[in-house]
């Protein structure tokens, strides 16, 4: 199939070949919710702390003698029972929350992703997005060219500083590179930005 380029300096589109397998692959909705449930539950950060009934500050002493109160029996304060006692199963820091996924797999919902926002006219390709400076007033009137108050995700193949002091005050407009491609950060913005290398080494990496 082939997709079309934005030349924003002469304002022209060109028509390059892609492969079918990534920019035309049927939508699986059933493995990218997979592969978002496993990317979130690999990235989740564990803060959540619990003490049990071993860890809590407590008095030893028995509450109440055991027989002839007319009452339960109970042992000491740090009791699950009691308020301030220990948990009976408390949280703590080695739990494991991660989901596996094949690579195979990974690629194949990123590609369907990238597909299904081609064909939402989500996805925009241009030739190149040359910065010499880094004031964010220009980057501005470039971008409003492109894609007018819409969020907006560049995707970039190497580290540029211009840009990454331009967009630090746009609030509605991020970047990031190859290597940190996700699907939460393609879903959840209105317009995808590839520059024209971007994409043949996506290409490259997602061929399989």
């Amino acid at each position: 199939m082939k997709l079309k380029i934005l030349n924003i300096k002469k304002k022209k589109k060109y028509n390059i070949k892609v492969l079918n397998n990534i920019f035309n692959y049927p939508y699986n909705l059933s493995l990218i919710h997979q592969v978002i449930i496993s990317y979130l539950s690999n990235n989740r950060k564990i803060i959540s702390k619990q003490k049990n009934r071993s860890e809590v500050k407590h008095n030893k002493k028995k509450l109440w003698k055991q027989k002839g109160t007319g009452r339960a029996r109970v042992g000491n304060i740090s009791s699950p029972l009691w308020r301030g006692g220990g948990k009976i199963f408390p949280n703590t820091s080695n739990e494991n929350y991660r989901k596996k996924i094949n690579k195979k797999m990974y690629k194949i919902s990123i590609s369907s992703i990238l597909s299904q926002l081609n064909r939402e006219n989500r996805l925009l390709i241009l030739n190149n997005f040359l910065i010499d400076n880094f004031k964010t007033k220009n980057i501005l009137k470039k971008i409003n060219k492109i894609t007018y108050k819409k969020s907006s995700l560049f995707i970039l193949d190497k580290l540029n500083f211009n840009i990454l002091y331009s967009f630090k005050n746009l609030y509605n407009i991020f970047f990031i590179y190859i290597n940190k491609i996700n699907p939460i950060s393609l879903i959840n913005f209105q317009k995808i930005i590839l520059m024209e290398n971007t994409l043949y080494k996506i290409q490259k990496w997602l061929n399989i």
